[in-house]
């Protein structure tokens, strides 16, 4: 009994030494003596040894030296201290905050990411636990610096994707969707439905067979492939524009310089597509050699600054294409996305106001400023946007999706049926307007599977998009999400390859964010549940 008594007694003056050691520890830190602070904990820690009475005492000793080397800068030893606290206590909140943002301050973001997708992890394992035990859960905190650190990985890897595909361009061309959005900014595109209201295939290739001299080969190939761009065969016409291209030569002065420019400036636009850019960049200056003031090429060269990210350039020929025709509703669309991409969104929403007034069917426009607004968070002005859109035309697919999308999330953050309803049935009736757009599919999947949880019926619609467009981008991230939520490492390979393919489908650094944004996140979240099947909590 006595022993017993001595033994508690000792416990005790430890305890009071540890708490002095603590009180002296803690005059330094508010004296900003951070290391010096830090070395007193140590003492304290020492003290504990591996009594058990003495671990909560060694826990808080632990924490407070991690603090303590944080504020030191002294990394390395702050890890070590978060990692043989986490392995007594891997639900300890402080500790894996800290550990993640000493690991992001070292520029290891990736790591971070899992950290605090551990955290996360723990919090969502105890809101089941109390939810089964009839306890009212409480909801996951997301930690403040997680979304900054998306950006930061994503922002990494779209720039060595943009190099290297800068360096080593793809050679396919981006999906059917894409293309059509794009060429549909510029006039020559517009007019081809026009000039090609009555195909005869068999007659184009008829003039294909039959042509002689290098001329005449290359207007027929250049016809036979405007007919494929007005039909959205988009490889085809790129094949039969580049063979164009190629039977004329730049010394020969014979062919007329209205028809060498409309062939540079289509090749080129192709070649664009494919992210080709000093290529196209050749093509199109030899198109302005001919015919300097032509403002569609102007305005294209600008695009391919834009694209690349050369901002300065891309504004001189923007500014030179608007000399030209100040009326250009897309010159003032373009150069909202340089706006965009200065983060200057009160001269971007006017740009795209001007563009709208200038061209009031422009949806794309109206897509544009709807989703600023949804940015900003006033939901109620993009959809009268959007309302106003869709009055002048009911069935533009991609005002239909884009109502339809905003519809279901209201109706999820009101629990509103009706709301809801009115969304599905923007989907349904974009389906029914052109059931061969993978769009339509993709976007209600998409819904389906992140805003209802119905992953089944969801997947089957992405697969549907992805039929119709083997190349289009929501649907390939989409699946890929599925895949990487079953926690299955054979189909975390499958949302790799479908990442990957997404990210060759698009030429748009936004877009390129975003599938690295999804990526980064997919990853970080199942690194995080490996991790935590093989702790053990006790």
């Amino acid at each position: 009994m006595e022993g017993g008594m001595e033994m508690t007694s000792g416990i005790d003056v430890l305890k009071n030494k540890i708490n002095e050691m603590s009180n002296e520890a803690g005059l330094l830190f508010r004296e900003k003596e951070f290391q010096k602070a830090a070395d007193k904990y140590s003492e304290a820690i020492l003290m504990c040894k591996n009594i058990p009475e003495l671990i909560p005492q060694k826990h808080i000793l632990l924490n407070n030296r991690s603090a303590m080397r944080e504020k030191a800068s002294d990394h390395e030893n702050c890890l070590a201290d978060c990692d043989e606290l986490l392995e007594m206590d891997p639900k300890h909140k402080l500790t894996r905050i800290r550990k993640a943002r000493v690991l992001e301050e070292q520029g290891y973001f990736n790591e971070a990411l899992v950290e605090l997708y551990v955290y996360i992890s723990f919090q969502i394992m105890d809101m089941k636990k109390d939810f089964e035990a009839g306890r009212q859960p409480k909801e996951p905190e997301q930690p403040a610096r997680m979304e900054e650190l998306i950006k930061k990985i994503a922002n990494e890897l779209t720039d060595r994707y943009l190099e290297k595909q800068i360096s080593t361009p793809p050679s396919d061309l981006p999906s059917k969707v894409i293309i059509d959005k794009t060429l549909s900014m510029f006039e020559s595109y517009s007019m081809l439905s026009i000039n090609h209201t009555d195909i005869n295939f068999k007659e184009l290739d008829k003039n294909v067979l039959e042509a002689k001299t290098s001329y005449e080969k290359s207007k027929a190939f250049f016809e036979r492939g405007l007919a494929y761009a007005a039909t959205k065969k988009f490889d085809s016409a790129s094949l039969d524009i580049e063979t164009a291209y190629s039977e004329i030569s730049d010394e020969d002065l014979d062919y007329p310089l209205e028809y060498r420019v409309q062939l540079y400036n289509w090749h080129a636009t192709f070649v664009l597509l494919r992210s080709m850019f000093d290529e196209a960049a050749e093509i199109f200056s030899k198109a302005l050699k001919l015919d300097p003031f032509n403002c569609e090429v102007l305005l294209k060269m600008g695009c391919l600054y834009i694209d690349k990210g050369e901002i300065e350039k891309a504004k001189d020929f923007i500014s030179k294409a608007m000399d030209v025709n100040v009326k250009l509703p897309s010159i003032y669309f373009y150069r909202s996305q340089i706006h965009a991409f200065e983060n200057d969104q009160e001269n971007m929403l006017t740009d795209l106001q001007t563009c709208m007034d200038l061209d009031p069917t422009n949806q794309q426009a109206v897509l544009s400023i709807a989703t600023l607004l949804i940015g900003q968070g006033d939901i109620d002005q993009a959809e009268s946007v959007i309302e106003n859109g869709l009055a002048k035309e009911p069935n533009n697919i991609d005002l239909l999706l884009m109502k339809g999308e905003l519809m279901v999330s209201k109706g999820v953050t009101l629990q509103s049926e009706e709301h809801f309803n009115e969304g599905i049935f923007c989907f349904d009736r974009a389906i029914q307007i052109d059931p061969s757009n993978a769009g339509c599919y993709a976007n209600k999947g998409t819904i389906y599977i992140q805003a209802l949880g119905k992953i089944d019926e969801g997947k089957e619609l992405i697969e549907k998009a992805l039929e119709l467009d083997p190349n289009y981008m929501m649907a390939l991230t989409s699946l890929a999400q599925v895949y990487m939520n079953t926690g299955n490492h054979e189909d975390f390979m499958k949302a790799q390859v479908l990442f990957e393919k997404a990210l060759n489908g698009t030429r748009n650094r936004d877009d390129i964010f975003h599938i690295n944004s999804l990526k980064a996140e997919a990853i970080a979240r199942m690194e995080a549940e490996n991790r935590i099947r093989q702790i053990k909590i006790f």
